[in-house]
């Protein structure tokens, strides 16, 4: 049996002169055994890898074809568990989008917009008035078009003399991207003011009233510039003109007009909360 498994193995091994060594990560280890004259068990196992076992029938063999087959058939057993294990490559993991990608899909996304400014400032040019104060705004950004609600509260002189206007409007903006950090925005408003002027005698030919109201629509375009995540600094204008003009007298009798071209504008600083990706909100 050993010389013929010998033959069978080849260059492939070689059998140790006895049963008790040597030892190692590459030695097989093989036993036959004959548990009856008609069957032949054989179990091999090389290293660490698990025992193969088969069961030969050999009833009816003559003692040397039977010892043949057992020979090949414990040599093709030998050389199957030493074989390299095959390694299983595991797919690489996909691959998430890159923080560019998904700052890219955030300009669509819903989002909420506030924006406030010190620095809001309106003129209007037949008057040679010239207004500033504060301003607030909210806007909701869907589908990457911005509507947005205002709030203005503008003080400044006027032909007549001193002029308050506190003005609420309604916007829509879309924003053109120019990369992660610059953006332009174009759009229209909308708003309603509420005057108070002094140093007149009659508004809208009411004699001893100073306060009215006027209305105004234009488009607003602007520049904004990323400062720091979520924070924007934009510089804005928005031409318009008056929808309906405000009469006044100075003196008795001779009547005037704020009417015309109204133009605003000013510096602001806005903040935005962008719907999560994969919620209710987002595309």
């Amino acid at each position: 049996m050993r010389r013929l498994l010998e033959l069978e193995l080849g260059e492939k091994a070689v059998l140790a002169p006895g049963t008790s060594g040597p030892l190692g990560e590459h030695v097989a280890y093989v036993w036959i055994d004959l548990p009856s004259p008609s069957k032949v068990v054989i179990e091999v196992r090389v290293g660490e890898k698990p025992v193969t076992r088969r069961e030969l029938g050999i009833a009816g063999l003559a003692w040397d074809v039977a010892t043949r087959i057992v020979a090949i058939t414990t040599s093709e057993m030998v050389r199957a568990q030493m074989r390299p294990a095959r390694i299983v490559r595991r797919p690489p993991a996909p691959k998430g989008p890159t923080k560019e990608e998904l700052e890219i899909a955030s300009r669509e996304r819903d989002a909420l917009v506030f924006t406030a400014s010190g620095m809001a400032g309106a003129l209007v040019p037949s008057e040679q008035a010239f207004l500033a104060g504060p301003s607030i705004g909210i806007a909701l950004r869907r589908f990457g078009v911005s509507g947005q609600l205002s709030a203005a509260w503008l003080t400044g002189a006027a032909e007549p003399g001193a002029l308050r206007w506190l003005d609420v409007g309604l916007g829509i903006e879309k924003r053109l991207w120019l990369s992660s950090a610059w953006r332009l925005s174009l759009g229209g408003a909308a708003s309603m003011g509420f005057l108070h002027m002094s140093g007149v005698s009659s508004v809208d030919g009411v004699p001893g009233v100073t306060d009215t109201w006027s209305a105004r629509a234009g488009i607003r375009g602007g520049i904004e510039a990323r400062l720091y995540g979520p924070l924007w600094l934009g510089l804005g204008l928005d031409p318009g003109v008056l929808l309906r003009p405000v009469r006044y007298e100075v003196t008795p009798g001779a009547p005037e007009k704020l009417q015309g071209a109204f133009v605003g504008g000013g510096l602001s600083l806005s903040v935005e909360w962008i719907a999560p990706a994969g919620s209710a909100g987002a595309r």
